[in-house]
C-alpha cells in the first residue's frame, strides 16, 4: 500500500468519512423528523393502539422519586419537565417537524387562602406548553 497506511475495504461507492459526517450533520439540521416518544418521554417509552407507557425510571432524571402512590400532579410535572428537555425553542427553530415547545415562564409569588382566612405564600414556577400550527383552529391532538 502506498505510504504504508491501511485502507478500508471498499465495495462499490465509498464516501470519505469527513464528507459523510458533514452530510449527516446538514441532513439532520434541515430534515429532522418528528420528535419520537423515546426522545420526549424517555428510553423506556412505548405505545400501541390503546396505551402509552412512560417508565417512572425515565422520570427520575427530572427528580421524580418512583413510588406506587405518586400523585397525579407529581407525574404530570415530571412528564412536562422531561418533555421540556427535548421540546426546546432551539430544537423547534432547527426542526420544521416539531410543533410543540415547552418553555420557562416568569417565576412569581401568589397568595392562597388556606381555608381559614389566613393567606399563605406560594412560589409559582410556570412552564408554558406551546402548540404551534399553521391554521388558526381549535387544538386537536391529531394535528401535532
Amino acid at each position: 500500500m502506498p505510504g504504508g497506511g491501511l485502507e478500508p475495504p471498499t465495495r462499490g461507492f465509498s464516501i470519505p468519512l469527513e464528507v459523510s459526517v458533514v452530510f449527516r450533520y446538514y441532513t439532520n439540521l434541515f430534515f429532522m423528523a418528528e420528535p419520537t416518544i423515546i426522545i420526549v418521554y424517555g428510553s423506556s417509552a412505548t405505545q400501541d393502539e390503546t396505551t402509552l407507557t412512560i417508565s417512572k425510571v425515565d422520570l427520575a432524571s427530572v427528580g421524580l422519586t418512583a413510588a406506587s402512590d405518586n400523585t397525579a400532579e407529581s407525574l404530570l410535572s415530571a412528564i412536562v419537565l422531561l418533555a421540556k428537555d427535548s421540546l426546546t425553542e432551539a430544537a423547534f427553530e432547527s426542526n420544521q417537524d416539531q410543533s410543540i415547545t415547552v418553555t420557562n415562564g416568569f417565576d412569581g409569588v401568589v397568595q392562597r387562602d388556606d381555608g381559614s382566612g389566613n393567606f399563605v405564600t406560594y412560589f409559582q414556577r410556570p412552564l408554558s406548553v406551546n402548540l404551534h400550527k399553521l391554521a388558526d383552529t381549535d387544538i386537536d391532538p391529531d394535528d401535532y
